[in-house]
Protein backbone atom coordinates (compact mmCIF):
# COMPACT_ATOMS: atom_id res chain seq x y z
CA UNK A 1 0.00 0.00 0.00
CA UNK A 2 2.92 2.36 0.70
CA UNK A 3 4.06 1.99 -2.91
CA UNK A 4 0.57 2.73 -4.27
CA UNK A 5 0.14 5.85 -2.12
CA UNK A 6 3.64 7.07 -2.99
CA UNK A 7 2.94 6.68 -6.70
CA UNK A 8 -0.35 8.54 -6.37
CA UNK A 9 1.30 11.37 -4.41
CA UNK A 10 3.92 11.58 -7.17
CA UNK A 11 1.17 11.85 -9.78
CA UNK A 12 -0.57 14.57 -7.77
CA UNK A 13 2.70 16.50 -7.44
CA UNK A 14 3.13 16.56 -11.22
CA UNK A 15 -0.53 17.50 -11.73
CA UNK A 16 -0.29 20.31 -9.17
CA UNK A 17 2.94 21.50 -10.77
CA UNK A 18 1.28 21.71 -14.17
CA UNK A 19 -1.80 23.38 -12.72
CA UNK A 20 0.23 25.94 -10.79
CA UNK A 21 2.36 26.86 -13.80
CA UNK A 22 -0.42 26.92 -16.37
CA UNK A 23 -3.56 27.71 -14.41
CA UNK A 24 -2.64 29.76 -11.37
CA UNK A 25 -0.10 32.29 -12.61
CA UNK A 26 -1.80 35.65 -12.61
CA UNK A 27 -4.66 34.56 -10.38
CA UNK A 28 -2.70 34.25 -7.13
CA UNK A 29 0.00 36.40 -5.59
CA UNK A 30 3.70 35.74 -6.10
CA UNK A 31 3.98 34.78 -2.42
CA UNK A 32 1.16 32.25 -2.78
CA UNK A 33 2.77 30.83 -5.92
CA UNK A 34 6.04 30.39 -4.03
CA UNK A 35 4.16 28.57 -1.27
CA UNK A 36 2.52 26.26 -3.80
CA UNK A 37 5.91 25.56 -5.40
CA UNK A 38 7.37 24.71 -1.99
CA UNK A 39 4.50 22.29 -1.33
CA UNK A 40 5.01 20.68 -4.74
CA UNK A 41 8.77 20.35 -4.22
CA UNK A 42 8.33 18.69 -0.83
CA UNK A 43 5.66 16.39 -2.25
CA UNK A 44 7.86 15.40 -5.20
CA UNK A 45 10.88 14.61 -3.05
CA UNK A 46 8.98 12.68 -0.44
CA UNK A 47 6.88 10.83 -3.02
CA UNK A 48 10.14 9.37 -4.32
CA UNK A 49 11.15 8.36 -0.79
CA UNK A 50 7.73 6.79 -0.19
CA UNK A 51 7.93 4.88 -3.49
CA UNK A 52 11.43 3.63 -2.62
CA UNK A 53 10.22 2.44 0.78
CA UNK A 54 7.23 0.77 -0.89
CA UNK A 55 9.46 -1.00 -3.40
CA UNK A 56 11.71 -2.36 -0.65
CA UNK A 57 8.68 -3.58 1.29
CA UNK A 58 7.15 -5.15 -1.82
CA UNK A 59 10.33 -7.02 -2.76
CA UNK A 60 11.31 -8.17 0.73
CA UNK A 61 10.45 -11.71 1.65
CA UNK A 62 10.62 -11.57 5.47
CA UNK A 63 7.78 -9.19 6.26
CA UNK A 64 8.79 -8.96 9.92
CA UNK A 65 11.98 -7.12 8.92
CA UNK A 66 10.04 -4.46 7.05
CA UNK A 67 7.51 -3.52 9.75
CA UNK A 68 9.76 -0.68 10.92
CA UNK A 69 10.22 0.43 7.34
CA UNK A 70 6.46 0.37 6.79
CA UNK A 71 6.05 2.62 9.84
CA UNK A 72 8.57 5.02 8.29
CA UNK A 73 6.51 4.97 5.09
CA UNK A 74 3.34 5.84 6.98
CA UNK A 75 5.13 8.75 8.68
CA UNK A 76 6.39 10.05 5.32
CA UNK A 77 2.91 9.75 3.82
CA UNK A 78 1.25 11.51 6.76
CA UNK A 79 3.82 14.29 6.92
CA UNK A 80 3.77 14.89 3.17
CA UNK A 81 -0.02 15.01 3.00
CA UNK A 82 -0.34 17.31 6.02
CA UNK A 83 2.49 19.62 4.86
CA UNK A 84 1.68 19.92 1.16
CA UNK A 85 -2.10 19.70 1.28
CA UNK A 86 -2.37 22.30 4.04
CA UNK A 87 -0.57 24.71 1.72
CA UNK A 88 -2.69 23.71 -1.28
CA UNK A 89 -5.94 24.14 0.65
CA UNK A 90 -4.76 27.39 2.23
CA UNK A 91 -4.00 28.98 -1.14
CA UNK A 92 -6.54 27.36 -3.46
CA UNK A 93 -9.52 27.50 -1.10
CA UNK A 94 -8.52 30.86 0.39
CA UNK A 95 -8.42 29.27 3.85
CA UNK A 96 -5.30 30.73 5.49
CA UNK A 97 -6.21 29.24 8.87
CA UNK A 98 -5.44 25.73 7.62
CA UNK A 99 -1.81 26.75 7.13
CA UNK A 100 -1.35 26.26 10.87
CA UNK A 101 -1.02 22.54 9.99
CA UNK A 102 1.95 23.09 7.66
CA UNK A 103 4.60 23.07 10.42
CA UNK A 104 2.95 19.98 11.93
CA UNK A 105 3.46 18.21 8.61
CA UNK A 106 7.08 19.38 8.53
CA UNK A 107 7.68 18.01 12.02
CA UNK A 108 6.15 14.67 11.02
CA UNK A 109 8.46 14.56 7.98
CA UNK A 110 11.48 15.27 10.19
CA UNK A 111 10.36 12.49 12.52
CA UNK A 112 9.99 10.20 9.48
CA UNK A 113 13.59 10.91 8.47
CA UNK A 114 14.78 10.21 12.02
CA UNK A 115 12.77 6.98 12.08
CA UNK A 116 14.33 5.93 8.78
CA UNK A 117 17.75 6.73 10.27
CA UNK A 118 17.03 4.51 13.28
CA UNK A 119 15.72 1.74 11.02
CA UNK A 120 18.89 2.02 8.93
CA UNK A 121 21.06 1.73 12.03
CA UNK A 122 19.20 -1.39 13.12
CA UNK A 123 19.62 -2.98 9.70
CA UNK A 124 23.29 -2.02 9.62
CA UNK A 125 23.96 -3.49 13.06
CA UNK A 126 22.18 -6.68 12.07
Amino acid sequence: MVLVIGAFLGFLAVAMGAYSEHGLIGSISQEQLLSIRTAIRYQQIHSLVIVAIGLVIATSSPVAKTKGLAACGVLFITGTVVFSFSIFVSVLMNAPGIAILTPVGGIIIMFAWLSLFVFGLRVWRG
